[in-house]
């Protein structure tokens, strides 16, 4: 039996017609507005973490979406750091260090998640 892709995702066919593209994301961030920053992370990060699995986390260059997804998966692993995260993004096509604001977001991530591994 063939499923349509809004059964296999438990979206109603109504909610995926409606769905539009320019309105705000999950974070509440406008997506034309390109500046990101620790606050905004926060926010994707509990929203990632709140949403059903398996999820698709989208954003226009692909960037973003690269970066909070492994700074999740970085979060999961002790041993990995800032350059870890940005071999990765690289080996999948993202250089995020040219994205200064998301560059900065995953050297703050990455320091603050090793402050709290040593701490503890």
């Amino acid at each position: 039996m063939v499923s349509s892709a809004s059964e296999d995702w438990q979206v109603s066919d109504g909610e995926l017609q409606a769905f539009d593209v320019n309105d705000d994301d999950v974070a509440g961030r406008d997506p034309l507005d390109m500046v990101y920053d620790m606050a905004w992370a926060g926010r994707v990060r509990e929203a990632l973490d709140a949403a059903p699995k398996p999820m698709l986390v989208y954003c226009r260059t692909g960037a973003a979406a690269c970066a909070m997804v492994l700074l999740r998966a970085a979060a999961a692993r002790p041993k990995m750091k800032a350059r870890d995260v940005h071999k990765t993004a690289r080996s999948m096509g993202y250089d995020l260090e040219t994205y200064t604001d998301i560059a900065q977001i995953v050297a703050a991530t990455m320091s603050t998640k090793r402050k709290r591994i040593i701490t503890t």
